[in-house]
């Protein structure tokens, strides 16, 4: 019994590193991606890059739009899986952390954090251990 605890553990452990890494490098959205989407949806983002800063209040519009439309999509992601019944747990939990994490990437960018740079993935990171 007690080989298992440590088996657990370094299971645990590879979990943790390996595969999270990879889910997210596979369903992260680049940051030119999100800026060409919130341009086509006429949505104001700090851009460090062009040296001009829009207003708070406009980015914060900008945010609530963005999470206005990620409610409904949750919204959907929940009666499918309500739907599915038992057997639509697992693939609910794992759309919805996809959803999450692509809204964090939004607000990133919006509020001018690149996600992909070190110090993005590290506030994302932050922001969606505290969610």
């Amino acid at each position: 019994m007690a080989i298992w605890s440590p088996l657990q553990d370094a299971l645990q452990e590879r979990l943790d590193v390996d595969l999270l890494t990879s889910i997210y490098g596979s369903v992260s959205l680049s940051a030119g991606e999100i800026r060409r989407e919130l341009e086509a949806e006429g949505l104001v983002y700090h851009d460090p890059t062009s040296g001009q800063s829009p207003e708070l209040f406009e980015l914060d519009r900008s945010a609530e739009s963005l999470i206005t439309r990620s409610r409904s999509r949750a919204g959907y992601i929940g009666a499918a899986g309500a739907f599915a019944g038992a057997a639509g747990v697992p693939p609910e939990l794992v759309a919805s952390l996809v959803h999450l994490l692509r809204l964090g990437q939004r607000l990133a960018v919006v509020y001018g954090l690149d996600p992909e740079s070190e110090a993005g993935q590290l506030a994302l990171r932050r922001a969606l251990a505290a969610a």
